[in-house]
């Protein structure tokens, strides 16, 4: 039964010093330094480590630590509230001194947020930037590209044979192929093609076609195709 009431004990001392910590933190909030500190030795007190201690120094009197905190809640406290008590004059200049320090600490915080979304808006730019020198670069390769041209152009003459499996293209390099740009994303294409007629021969037809790419859709297209 007694090892009991000392847990109960326990529990309400630190429930106790947990009530005047919070007490305590609020005080020191408001700079009211003297009646902050108070609270927490009170606190303290009253925290079962530290009251078993109190305690034992007052000679194994249990009354003692709360007798102490109860004198700084009920004495301490009150004397130095109104000894700490700012006179109106001082009131006024702590709460100008305070509204000053909270429109500074908005200021910064406002000029924080607009070096944040400066900074932001920055990097979207730099990669917008980024992404549209990249999307040049892209479109000027593929603009200039004869050899993918050439390559293109076998597709559009594959489908004039009469047996386009037979088709065998020379390679870009090859004599009496020549593939060049004429102009904005278009190109100009002259070949050969050697494949079977419909009799099974295989025959060399040479071709020329115009060939033009949309980099947009990123496709092909030819025209005027003679052979």
């Amino acid at each position: 039964m007694k090892e009991g009431f000392r847990k109960v004990v326990r529990v309400f001392g630190w429930i106790a010093a947990a009530i005047f910590a919070l007490f305590g933190i609020a005080l020191l909030a408001q700079d009211v330094l003297a009646g902050g500190f108070l609270l927490f030795v009170a606190g303290a007190l009253l925290a079962p480590p530290v009251y078993g201690r109190v305690n034992t120094l007052a000679g194994g009197r249990s009354w003692a630590a709360p007798v102490a905190a109860l004198l700084i809640i009920l004495i301490l406290v009150p004397i130095v509230a109104v000894v700490t008590q700012p006179s109106p004059e001082e009131a006024k200049l702590l709460a100008e001194a305070r509204a000053v320090k909270d429109a500074e600490k908005a200021e910064a915080q406002a000029r924080d947020k607009a070096e944040r979304e400066s900074k932001a808006e920055k990097a979207r730019q730099d990669k917008l930037a980024a992404e549209q020198r990249a999307a040049a670069e892209k479109r000027r390769r593929d603009c200039s590209d004869t050899t993918m041209a050439f390559i293109m152009s076998r597709r559009f003459v594959e489908r004039q044979l009469v047996a386009p499996s037979t088709a065998k293209f020379p390679s870009s390099m090859a004599d009496g192929v020549s593939s060049r740009v004429a102009g904005d994303c278009k190109f100009q294409v002259n070949a050969y093609v050697d494949s079977q007629n419909r009799f099974g021969a295989m025959l060399r037809a040479n071709y020329s076609i115009d060939m033009e790419y949309d980099p947009v859709t990123e496709l092909w297209r030819g025209t005027n195709l003679r052979m």
